[in-house]
């Protein structure tokens, strides 16, 4: 079944993303296709898509859903925020991302100097279109502190060994916990948080991509129920990506350590001095707010104050 949705208007063709469930979307100009097939899994097309006025960008569009867009301004507040989590724990070793296909949180991930990245993407051909594609999104095949394992992330999760991981991301497509064919649902369930919890170290943090607030609210609801019920914290940091302009991406974290989300301003600081480059958007600053999460979605997600 064809996802990915284009029409020829006054302006010329335009791709037409619409949410999960239909009722709002967003549209880009197209200028170009540079890949559009079905793999095993999902709908995958690569495009060079207008982003503002002037610029055209290179991105990654899934069964018809913006995936990312290769500007750093798209990129830089989402991944950035991701890295942030990692910060956030006190002597960060090893981390697997579930998911990533595009390269672009490995690569993030890895400006921290003494990480050791996983990335477990299901999907060989998004990896492999990515390569081609966005070449600048993929850490230098150099370091080979990163590596890439092309298999289910749930599978890879539940073989395992305890504590192996100091922190998780869930860095996948949006969950549709209205069709059970949707190939990032096994990373939303609560078996799959399970074996995260268990995987993770004591002072471990887990960070799960929640879809766009307040439209997938209900998606973003039983995503944090789920870990409510297996982590002590757990909290949501709202941040506005332009490709999605549906609500600001909802970034939930969870963790069992009662010192993580207490981490002083100055700690952050000491802790940046630990990356190969500055970041375009996060600061020390701004992360220490970003974990505090807004009145309005700590009431509608149930979340403690």
């Amino acid at each position: 079944m064809p996802f990915f949705s284009r029409e020829i208007d006054a302006l010329g063709e335009i791709f037409i993303e619409r949410d999960l469930f239909g009722n709002t979307g967003q549209w880009y100009k197209i200028d170009s296709i540079l890949a559009h097939e079905h793999s095993e899994f999902q709908e995958i097309v690569m495009a060079k898509l207008f982003i503002n006025e002037t610029d055209i960008r290179t991105a990654l569009i899934l069964d018809g859903i913006l995936q990312i867009v290769d500007d750093p301004h798209h990129i830089a507040p989402y991944h950035e925020s991701m890295l942030g989590v990692v910060l956030l724990h006190p002597d960060p070793k090893r981390v697997m991302i579930a998911g990533g296909g595009d390269g672009c949180a490995l690569k993030t991930i890895l400006t921290y100097k003494n990480i050791h990245a996983t990335m477990v993407e299901i999907d060989k051909r998004v990896v492999e279109l990515s390569q081609e594609h966005m070449p600048n999104l993929w850490h230098d095949p150099k370091d080979h502190r990163g590596s890439v394992c092309i298999q289910d992330a749930a599978s890879y999760a539940s073989n395992t060994p305890d504590e192996t991981f100091d922190v998780l991301v869930v860095d996948s497509s949006d969950p549709n916990f209205d069709n059970k064919g949707t190939p990032a649902n096994p990373l939303y369930s609560a078996s799959f948080y399970s074996e995260c919890k268990r995987a993770l170290t004591r002072e471990g943090l887990l960070i799960v991509q929640g879809g766009t607030f307040p439209v997938e609210r209900s998606s973003t609801r039983q995503i944090v129920t789920k870990l409510q019920d297996l982590f002590e914290t757990v909290v949501a940091m709202p941040v506005s990506v332009p490709s999605y302009s549906h609500g600001p991406m909802m970034l939930v974290v969870a963790t069992n350590s009662k010192d993580a989300l207490d981490v002083s301003e100055d700690v952050l600081r000491t802790r940046f001095t630990n990356l190969s480059e500055i970041p375009l958007w996060l600061n020390p600053a701004y992360l220490k707010a970003l974990i505090k999460t807004p009145t309005n979605i700590q009431q509608e997600l149930g979340l403690v104050a």
